[in-house]
């Protein structure tokens, strides 16, 4: 029993305890023998009761020498102990033939694993020989059945190969992530001198048998492999294994996290406050056609505003600063560009019949003055509307300390609510980041106000009986309530884009709103008191006690399609499509937050849930209001989209906070990715590149942009997932496409039979319409291109926004992300279904 005999000797040399595998053969050894230490490495004279089972077992090892099957040290038969990688991993039985019949079926490379130990006086291709052949042949051959020849290399030779043979075949069995983490020395190199150099590195020791022998041990891992092994089982790093890309690019993106800088600070745009004269006279006489108010903004109110600049930013030159700060003319027409915009928005917030600009507070003025300069096409006028937003920013915290009262008011907390909308979305790092820093103080001055609730919305209706100063209180007071709703649903829906795009926790739930949708627009839009009383009295006769809420409709979608007809219906699916993104994103993060054995059907099961809202919701909103409002659509894909590939995974993946976290996303998210969902997510992407094209001039921007730029990381995270190993992308595509064909994932209407082949079993070659020709996913230079053009015709007479512009760099970054030494570092794969 020479493998008997070897194992004896290690359990006579080296403690037990300080062994990490002890064989079941020394177990049985132990327990047959008597309680004292024996002192020869042969079976006891008495054998125990088990002593059947240990004869079987060693039988079991032995068989290979009667069989002369035994495999030398150079050369290695391929035998079912020696089971592929997909198997041993799987814990499956193999086969002898390889690759293996599970392998082919599944349509699985089969490796397995081969030695790769060659000593030189032994020819790789040298047919191996039995034990009788090698004593024949001249060769002395020992107790051990071994050829003396292969028992004598030198020891520091047979040290490290023992040890290579010996971790690589552990590690096959266990898992790489746990060795890693829980690294031991079996032995030291020098302990290998208690075996006197007789022994061969060949224990007898099957796959199955270092598995069960692994499982066995429960020692403390927590040191390290020794530095020999280090040196001959280098791994690949993880940039490496991920595919080397440089993503410098766009880690470098005005998209990257903001470090401050010492002279970042409130005041330094003071000097865009200097509008040039020419600039001041055109544009005040540009949009003098187009007037929202009659009344002209006076000198008197440009003159507050100017007061309170000067207050906040504590300048001395009064006489240059009097000269250069914008004209009563300049703001007034800004204002005006506002509310202009805010008609073709859906969501109209700021009632424009009931302000009068000359009794306006000035840090309201300044703000609706701000938020009309970043509207403009000119890049003076923009930097002007940021600089004027500072000023209103640090007002409205002044106002709010000197005075608790303002955090009841409706235009304070409009103004307020404005700074947050244009900081979102300028495009500056540092804006963004103020702008999520300040949500949280009108969240809950409007709750603590109970403006969240139905109770604070009484029901307000006009009567054909109503004089004329009755009708006109009423009209009063129920603009007022208007305008709190639609406060209150405007910062959810800020809220919720915010959280999209930064990836953080929503303040707002959509819980938390019982308050009643909106009004019809109609109502909303009137002059006059009369206008509102005779639209109030024609078009909705039967007005309904009680509007739902959105609450209420998210906890029974199927009540969407039956709101009453004074309800702003486009305004109801849009917060309604926002709220349930709320609900997908708090999925996500209570998928990836908690992973427990016991979540993954709870998680799969709430998924499909959602994904058969989001069905209804398209059959019941989307479908009718998709020529009309193709906003909805865009973010009802986007939501379908995050439901697979949540944004704030996405960026970090392609290297938004580095190559260290990328690396991490990659190990821990996307390469356990189902690959269907993956493919689902792509054809959502090009749905939404489909939906953009369709948007007004000039409208693309925002959120909307923002779903645009997330269709962009989606595409492309496929592509780099699904790169194509060994030959290139375009003879695969040449190949599937004759099978399969190539077909558009940003075509019209629903899914084509190809697109569900796709996105169920993978078949076909997807692609983007693109011209004469379609843009591949794999051509990532051509996709994101393709996004920067869509970007760009839809300002086809105006330059691009500051925020606009920052995505369309982003496109460009991504494009350039280019992989290192493609040729020397293996494609990613998807995963096996």
């Amino acid at each position: 029993m020479p493998d008997l005999i070897i194992l004896s000797a290690m359990s006579d040399r080296i403690p037990r305890t300080n062994r990490l595998f002890v064989t079941s053969v020394e177990k049985a050894l132990e327990e047959c023998s008597s309680p004292v230490s024996y002192q020869s490495p042969v079976y006891p004279a008495n054998p125990c009761a088990d002593s059947d089972l240990l004869r079987r077992h060693a039988r079991g090892h032995f068989a290979g020498q009667r069989d002369s099957r035994l495999s030398t040290a150079s050369a290695m038969r391929g035998r079912v102990s020696r089971a592929c990688k997909n198997c041993a991993l799987s814990k499956l039985k193999c086969d002898d033939q390889k690759p293996c019949r599970r392998c082919v079926k599944r349509n699985l490379e089969c490796h397995w694993p081969q030695d790769e130990r060659t000593p030189e006086a032994v020819d790789p291709q040298e047919p191996e020989r039995s034990v009788a052949e090698s004593s024949d042949s001249g060769e002395q051959v020992n107790d051990t059945g071994i050829p003396q020849s292969q028992q004598e290399p030198a020891p520091q030779e047979f040290s490290v190969g023992l040890m290579d043979d010996f971790y690589s075949a552990a590690e096959e069995v266990i898992d790489q992530a746990f060795l890693e983490n829980n690294r031991l020395p079996l032995m030291s190199p020098n302990e290998y001198d208690y075996f006197g150099g007789n022994i061969s590195p060949e224990l007898g020791l099957t796959e199955a048998d270092l598995e069960f022998l692994a499982s066995l041990n429960n020692h403390d891992l927590a040191h390290e492999r020794p530095n020999t092994a280090a040196q001959y089982h280098t791994q690949r790093s993880v940039p490496e294994a991920l595919g080397l890309m440089d993503k410098e690019a766009y880690h470098n993106s005005p998209l990257s996290n903001w470090t401050p800088r010492s002279e970042d600070n409130a005041y330094m745009d003071q000097q865009y406050l200097s509008v040039p004269k020419h600039l001041d006279r055109s544009i005040s006489s540009g949009t003098a056609e187009a007037r929202v108010f009659s009344e002209c903004l006076s000198k008197e109110s440009r003159d507050k505003a100017f007061s309170i600049f000067v207050q906040v930013c504590q300048r001395r030159d009064f006489g240059r600063m009097m000269h250069y700060f914008p004209s009563a003319e300049l703001l007034d027409s800004l204002i005006q560009d506002y509310f202009l915009h805010q008609r073709s928005e859906i969501d109209s917030w700021i009632h424009e019949s009931t302000i009068d600009l000359n009794q306006e507070s000035p840090e309201m003025i300044i703000a609706l003055a701000a938020a009309g300069a970043v509207l403009s096409p000119v890049n003076a006028i923009q930097r002007l509307g940021y600089a004027l937003l500072e000023i209103a920013r640090l007002e409205l915290s002044s106002k709010y300390e000197n005075d608790n009262t303002y955090t009841r008011n409706l235009r304070q907390q409009q103004a307020y609510t404005l700074t947050l909308q244009i900081g979102l979305w300028s495009g500056d790092k540092r804006r963004v980041e103020i702008a999520e820093s300040f949500a949280q103080p009108i969240v809950t001055m409007l709750r603590r106000a109970s403006h969240l609730r139905s109770e604070g919305y009484p029901i307000i209706s006009p009567s054909v009986v109503d004089d004329e100063e009755t009708l006109n209180q009423k009209w009063h007071h129920w603009v007022e309530s208007e305008s709190h709703k639609r406060v209150v649903y405007h910062l959810f829906l800020h809220d919720v884009q915010s959280s999209f795009r930064l990836s953080t926790h929503a303040l707002l739930s959509y819980g938390d709103l019982e308050l009643p949708f909106p009004c019809s627009r109609k109502l909303w839009n009137a002059k006059s008191a009369a206008e509102w009383g005779y639209i109030y009295v024609q078009e909705f006769p039967h007005a309904v006690e009680a509007i739902p809420s959105l609450a209420g409709v998210l906890r029974d979608p199927s009540t969407l399609g039956l709101l009453p007809c004074q309800v702003d219906f486009p305004l109801a699916a849009f917060i309604s499509v926002h709220g349930m993104s709320l609900m997908v994103a708090d999925c996500n993060r209570t998928r990836h937050s908690l992973q427990r054995p016991w979540t993954g059907l709870l998680f799969q099961s709430w998924q499909r849930e959602l994904e058969q809202e989001l069905d209804q919701f398209n059959i019941a909103i989307v479908e009718p209001l998709h020529g009309s409002v193709p906003a909805v659509s865009l973010i009802h894909q986007a939501a379908c989209l995050s439901l697979y590939l949540p944004l704030g995974k996405l960026e970090r993946y392609a290297g938004k906070e580095g190559e260290k976290r990328s690396a991490d996303v990659y190990e821990l998210f996307i390469q356990h990715i189902n690959p269907s969902h993956l493919r689902q997510a792509a054809w959502h992407a090009g749905q939404i590149l489909r939906i953009a094209r369709c948007i007004p001039p000039g409208l693309l921007t925002g959120f909307c942009a923002t779903c645009l730029y997330f269709a962009a990381l989606a595409l492309w995270t496929y592509s780099t997932v699904t790169a194509p190993e060994g030959s290139s992308g375009r003879e695969l595509r040449t190949e599937s496409a004759l099978q399969h064909g190539t077909f558009l994932l940003d075509g019209e209407g629903s899914p084509s039979g190809a697109v569900r082949r796709f996105v169920i079993s993978g078949q076909g070659i997807p692609a983007l319409s693109s011209g004469s020709s379609p843009a591949y996913l794999d051509n990532q230079a051509a996709v994101m291109r393709l996004f920067q053009q869509v970007l760009r015709s839809n300002y086809p007479s105006q330059a691009i926004p500051q925020q606009a512009q920052t995505l369309y760099h982003a496109f460009s970054a991504l494009g350039s992300i280019r992989r290192v030494k493609e040729h020397e570092v293996p494609s990613k794969k998807l995963p096996p279904e």
